[in-house]
């Protein structure tokens, strides 16, 4: 029964199509195995195919060994391919100064676009399902999100597809021991030493015995709402975006014309400006718009400060924002080590970490038997520019080498010709060594690193963008 009503969610929200290859999250616990052994069967049915990856987090000992011995087993015995990673996830979150479920999130991002990068698969797929969607719902709330963060998992959300969110929990158990499979129950999911379980186990867990048992699809069934509500907001929200917000490389203006709107699309319309200036919205609050439209409202002159260096002013024209300049040589403590947040020196093979991003840096002995085309992963000649070379953003004279004969052209120039949004540009990640860019990460590399014949010594670098939750 679970197969059926899997594959018509899968189909009504287009989550796999014929021919993908999808990665399966796999812990070996009960949702996970419940989601692999679905999939597993379904692939052969509808014509995709499977590779099952398990993330070793080092936290529970010799309890961490066991449940990657069984995902080991219950995959053999299946035929399905599988890949293990271990990940030191306290020592990440040490050296990161964030929580323990933030650093195992950041691993398992990096892990997952590192598998569809090397891969060649399109999707990952996870096994959150309706009580997962409950517990995020009243964790964004209690926080207080904004509708975005209301409507809660997506089905589909960037690269990773959620197949079991319309089961609940008693649903997969169920299915499981009608099929008599095994799994592991993971000891720190007894606890409420994280948040999630603290949820879980005391408000939601009340919520059905006291005010309704159907509590948890309540839930559930709300967020669907507030996602169409949300879509529908956005959409609305679209035309004020256009017409009431300019920016170049310096400033974003949210003219005065966007007090004419109703508040709500005001709101929407602030949240897509401060997004642009803080590139994503994962950090931003009501609180914040909330100081906004006090401001746009305000008398000429005011201003204030945001977190992440955002600076606001109400102007003649309306609202000003800008993000203040940082010097080349800032520098943050980390789990007691400085690291500079703009420049980041290559030294060879190694992980390298710049804001969001983190470059897996390989020196291989021997050339490739052929390189393809990859956006996020890219072969040098490491014998050409193993000099001063670095990872940074973007400065004053930085250019290309865009033709066989050493012909250059601005960086400034090329980015325009992409038509790179102004708002990216100073973010946009690069390898560089003095004013010559090397490799514009997620666009092209220079012709003077490119492999030849005569190379000995090759770089391969993996670039991981760490957004995913």
């Amino acid at each position: 029964m679970l197969l059926e009503q899997t594959w018509k969610y899968i189909t009504e929200h287009q989550l796999i199509r014929r021919g993908d290859k999808i990665l399966v999250g796999v812990s070996g616990g009960a949702d996970s195995v419940c989601l692999l052994l679905l999939l597993w069967e379904l692939s052969a049915q509808q014509g995709f195919s499977l590779q099952a990856v398990h993330v070793n987090h080092k936290l529970r000992g010799q309890e961490s060994e066991d449940d990657q011995a069984f995902v080991e087993d219950f995959c053999r015995e299946r035929e399905i391919p599988l890949v293990c990673y271990s990940c030191q996830v306290e020592a990440l979150a040490e050296k990161r100064q964030i929580g323990i479920e933030e650093a195992g999130r950041e691993a398992r991002a990096q892990i997952f676009r590192q598998c569809l990068e090397e891969g060649g698969a399109q999707r990952v797929a996870l096994a959150h399902h309706k009580n997962d969607q409950a517990e995020t719902v009243l964790f964004r709330l209690a926080r207080g999100s904004s509708l975005t963060g209301l409507s809660g998992i997506r089905p589909l959300q960037g690269f990773v597809i959620h197949p079991l969110l319309f089961a609940d929990k008693d649903m997969i158990l169920q299915e499981l021991s009608l099929r008599g499979v095994e799994y592991r129950t993971d000891s720190s999911n007894l606890t409420d030493h994280y948040t999630r379980n603290c949820i879980r186990h005391q408000v939601l867990s009340v919520l059905e015995e006291k005010v309704n048992e159907q509590s948890v699809t309540h839930i559930a069934e709300l967020a669907e709402d507030i996602a169409e509500a949300d879509a529908y907001l956005k959409e609305m929200a679209e035309p004020l975006c256009v017409s009431c917000i300019e920016e170049d490389e310096e400033r974003l203006l949210i003219r005065k014309d966007l007090l004419q709107a109703p508040g709500i699309l005001q709101r929407y319309v602030l949240m897509e400006g401060l997004s642009r200036l803080y590139m994503g919205r994962k950090n931003l609050g009501r609180e914040q718009i909330r100081q906004l439209q006090d401001l746009l409202k305000g008398r000429t002159g005011r201003k204030f400060s945001l977190p992440g260096q955002i600076l606001a002013e109400q102007g003649y024209e309306g609202l000003l924002l800008w993000k203040k300049k940082e010097s080349k040589t800032e520098e943050i403590e980390t789990a007691g080590e400085k690291e500079s947040l703009q420049e980041i020196a290559v030294t060879g093979a190694g992980d390298y970490h710049l804001g969001r991003w983190t470059f897996r840096c390989e020196l291989l002995a021997e050339l490739p038997s052929e390189i393809p085309e990859k956006t996020y992963t890219k072969w040098l000649d490491y014998d050409k520019i193993n000099t001063n070379l670095v990872f940074r953003t973007r400065k004053p004279g930085d250019f290309l080498v865009v033709t066989e004969d050493g012909g250059r052209k601005k960086l400034k120039s090329y980015l325009i010709d992409r038509k790179l949004p102004a708002r990216e540009r100073g973010s946009l990640p690069l390898l560089a060594s003095g004013s010559r860019v090397f490799w514009v990460v997620g666009h092209r590399i220079s012709k003077d690193c490119m492999i030849t014949a005569e190379t000995k010594q090759v770089l391969k670098i993996i670039a991981l963008e760490e957004n995913y939750e």
